[in-house]
């Protein structure tokens, strides 16, 4: 890598990118581009690492806050806690277009629910 090049990447990731999400209040740019930049060069191994550590965050947010989910979990009788390696997820059924549309309001985070029967009133 050039020295221009290390220049240029430390000006933007350093100085002109943390000044345009400050001035646009985007919020959580900074910290995914950091993680991002630590783990460009990460072994396959980190990597999944990473991967399964976010998979059993959304699991675990799914049975949390998801009714659609919190249901399919009980009747599959998934825990999240459990959640041991990515095979955990074959017993899971996969999400179908049909049950998408029929139950598209129970796939919303109970928290924006009411945002979200506003916006399909519409």
């Amino acid at each position: 890598m050039t020295i221009y090049r290390r220049c240029e990447e430390w000006l933007y990731g350093r100085v002109l990118f943390p000044i345009s999400n400050s001035v646009f209040n985007r919020r959580g740019i900074l910290a995914c581009y950091d993680q991002l930049l630590r783990t460009q060069f990460a072994s396959s191994d980190e990597l999944r690492e990473i991967q399964f550590g976010k998979m059993k965050a959304v699991l675990h947010h799914a049975a949390t806050w998801v009714p659609y989910y919190k249901e399919v979990f009980r009747k599959t009788g998934f825990d999240p806690r459990d959640f041991k390696d990515m095979e955990d997820l074959r017993g899971l059924p996969p999400l179908t277009r049909q049950a998408l549309v029929e139950h598209r309001l129970d796939l919303v985070d109970t928290r924006y629910r009411s945002a979200a029967e506003q916006a399909d009133k519409l």
